[in-house]
């Protein structure tokens, strides 16, 4: 994917899913997707709306100059199967923003350029559920929104007193309310996440961000909370203090208040695990409504894990284990995974294993989930397994 100042081209293909259109009329990665329906190529949106009868026209440019037109017959909104490189086809919309917890801002030097991009981008937020801050929507870009029913967003609240700005590093003022009942006038929905920064936006701050996000039900469908993420790149950077125990058991509770039946407010599961309490029931995460947030991922896997102990209860009782299983995780998930293990111990005892909680030396030790551990710490932490 290309990335920040790298835009050079429109239309151009990065890939071609499998057993689509375009794979059957062999668009290939470096192709250029010159005018649609006779019109010069729009964005993402415009691409999916003018592609969405049964009858589409590609001007085609292929990798040695040559142009084809495809005339192309399909079922009303069948996919086309292409990916554009960058996804919106015109420049990914960028944040403005200089939050003073942005991860981007703790990355260390010299990774992939890919890493390095701050995105915020309404298109981004409807097709893959990237969540924006929304400080860099104009009028229009809230009306093509409401016009086009991109619904629902995915948005970035944090807090929703004028403190937002000084936590988002803006000297110049937002507010995410008036935001927010634009979408909602507009029949637009919305899921929520609030990163909580100790000192900054929770305790009483947390508590009035929730009171005012409940003012937009229905059209708010959830609210995620979910910690700053803190890595040991921040020596230039505003100083911040990490979750803790403490932190962790005060976010919960003031969350727990706003506990009903239409339940919209999920804590991350990296908060429990920080509070060092046991993962809430699956009636809590509401289908799963902000998974890929982090949000009822080891409650998934708990049921899931337990569901498969009950249908291989026998095989497992009657297996006779010979040799010894390591786990890898974080050091934030490691407890969880020994309870679940015990169990296989319960039912055979010739089951041996070890879990390995990977300290993360690379980002820093305070950042503890699986999802961000390096190849080279997990190689290390293997090497130094000693059976003897």
């Amino acid at each position: 994917m290309l990335s920040e100042g790298d835009f050079v081209v429109k239309g151009l293909i990065r890939n071609v899913k499998d057993e689509s259109i375009a794979k059957e009329i062999n668009l290939e990665p470096g192709d250029i997707v010159k005018s649609l329906n006779g019109e010069l190529l729009g964005d993402i949106i415009d691409f999916i709306i003018n592609t969405s009868d049964n009858f589409v026209e590609l001007e085609v440019e292929k990798q040695n100059g040559d142009i084809y037109i495809f005339e192309i017959d399909k079922d009303f909104n069948e996919d086309l199967g292409i990916i554009f490189d960058p996804p919106t086809i015109e420049p990914i919309k960028r944040c403005q923003n200089n939050c003073v917890f942005c991860f981007i801002n703790q990355m260390p030097r010299n990774l992939r350029n890919t890493l390095y991009v701050k995105d915020d981008d309404y298109r981004l937020s409807f097709l893959s559920g990237s969540y924006i801050t929304g400080t860099n929507l104009h009028e229009n870009d809230i009306e093509r929104i409401i016009k086009y029913n991109l619904s629902p967003l995915y948005i970035s609240v944090h807090q929703t007193g004028k403190e937002r700005d000084l936590l988002l590093g803006r000297t110049k003022q937002f507010s995410i309310i008036s935001l927010l009942k634009k979408l909602k006038k507009g029949k637009i929905n919305f899921h929520t996440q609030i990163v909580v920064v100790p000192g900054f936006n929770d305790g009483k701050a947390l508590d009035k961000t929730l009171e005012d996000l409940h003012e937009f039900m229905p059209s708010i469908l959830s609210i995620a909370i979910v910690p700053v993420g803190l890595t040991k790149f921040r020596d230039e950077l505003d100083k911040i203090k990490p979750m803790t125990k403490e932190n962790a058991r005060s976010v919960i509770n003031i969350a727990n208040q706003y506990y009903s039946k239409e339940n919209i407010v999920f804590v991350s599961d990296e908060i429990y695990a920080k509070a060092e309490l046991a993962m809430p029931e699956e009636d809590y995460y509401a289908d799963y409504l902000q998974l890929e947030n982090g949000i009822g991922m080891m409650r998934l896997f708990i049921n899931e894990f337990s569901n498969a102990l009950n249908i291989y209860n026998d095989i497992i009782r009657k297996k006779n284990f010979t040799s010894k299983y390591y786990i890898i995780t974080g050091t934030l998930a490691a407890n969880y995974i020994k309870e679940l293990l015990e169990a296989i111990r319960d039912i055979n005892d010739s089951f041996e294993y070890q879990v390995l909680p990977v300290e993360n030396k690379f980002f820093g030790s305070s950042v503890s989930v699986a999802g961000l551990l390096v190849g080279e710490n997990i190689a290390e932490s293997i090497s130094n397994i000693n059976d003897n």
